[in-house]
């Protein structure tokens, strides 16, 4: 083993283990948006730190945000010029997705991260399009009558289906991400005054919120069985929900400037944000990375780091044995082994 590979294996696992603690660093913050001021913000949940991350006129007339952990960014929406923006964690690098007339009247977007796509919902016309993140190849993917006062939508990247909440039927319904196969889930009384809508991609179940009862209940996956998770007076105005699946927390924003977390069952609350931190709050979203599909490891995330760690360190020990003991072997037999 030569001393150029040596180095490139320790500096490839420091590389990796490098972008996994940036990425474990961004899953502990919480971004919110707010009307406000028209300013987006965020707060880590280890040191409680709050950062301003952008504001008026860049997120003049926000309406909702989402976040893309494969990208790097943060992605809003905004009724001023109707459009979709995005820029880095940092708010820094902003620049527009898509504008009017592809997203008049927008009320809600979500991230497809893996495929590098924007989805959104707006009133004119009743429609739900996608777009790459670079702008390109915008599309309708359902229209009226399939689609009607849509106030919120949630991806299920791995299932590859798309949710949405409507106000008019007080339903929630979902079809593949290509806009076919439709079905409806829940309808009034269970969606009544809904809205927002989040996916917990880990154990598989649609969260809403809604005004009757103020609370917050989910689905059972493949069943017609409706859980009451939270409520009254726990839960009060909620405006927008989102799931942290790595840590397995139900995260939402309330209209008396207050963000909550919870357990996934309604356990372990705790409010972590509260005015004057968030005033008039519209969005939540978190920073985590979304799992493709089926159970993650229970693995602590600075077991994850110090996996990568110790692999670097391995490397450094066993490598260059390796490579005497190959030495070694040459002198006595004459022989080449392999790596």
């Amino acid at each position: 083993m030569s001393n150029d590979y040596r180095k490139t294996w320790t500096f490839l696992s420091l590389f990796v283990c490098t972008l996994t603690a940036n990425a474990l660093g961004q899953s502990q913050k919480v971004y919110w948006g707010q009307s406000v001021d028209d300013k987006i913000s965020r707060r880590n949940i280890t040191s409680g730190l709050v950062e301003p991350v952008l504001g008026f006129p860049t997120a003049n007339g926000l309406v909702d945000i989402a976040v893309d952990p494969v990208g790097s960014k943060i992605v809003w929406a905004q009724s001023f010029e109707s459009r979709i923006q995005r820029s880095d964690f940092d708010g820094t690098n902003a620049q527009t997705i898509v504008a009017f007339p592809s997203a008049a009247g927008i009320t809600a977007i979500d991230v497809d991260a893996l495929a590098q796509k924007v989805y959104w919902a707006h009133t004119f016309n009743d429609e739900i399009k996608r777009a790459n993140m670079s702008g390109t190849g915008v599309e309708v993917v359902l229209a009226f009558p399939d689609v009607i006062d849509v106030v919120d939508i949630a991806l299920d990247v791995a299932g590859g289906k798309i949710y949405w909440a409507e106000s008019l039927g007080d339903r929630i319904r979902r079809a593949n991400l290509d806009g076919t196969m439709i079905e409806d889930l829940i309808a009034f009384p269970d969606a009544s005054g809904i809205t927002a809508i989040a996916y917990d991609p880990i154990g598989a179940h649609i969260y809403w919120a809604q005004t009757f009862g103020d609370r917050i209940r989910r689905l059972v996956p493949g069943t017609s069985v409706v859980e009451t998770v939270l409520e009254t007076p726990v839960t009060s105005g909620v405006v927008d929900l989102a799931i942290a699946p790595v840590d397995g927390k139900l995260l939402w924003a309330q209209a008396d400037d207050t963000v909550f977390s919870a357990d996934l069952l309604g356990g372990n609350i705790q409010q972590i944000v509260h005015w004057p931190d968030i005033d008039g709050g519209v969005a939540v979203a978190t920073a985590q990375p979304i799992p493709t599909g089926g159970q993650i490891p229970t693995v602590s995330q600075w077991g994850v780091v110090t996996m990568f760690l110790s692999l670097s360190i391995l490397g450094t020990i066993i490598l260059p044995n390796r490579r005497a003991s190959r030495t070694d072997h040459i002198q006595a037999t004459g022989v080449p082994t392999g790596l």
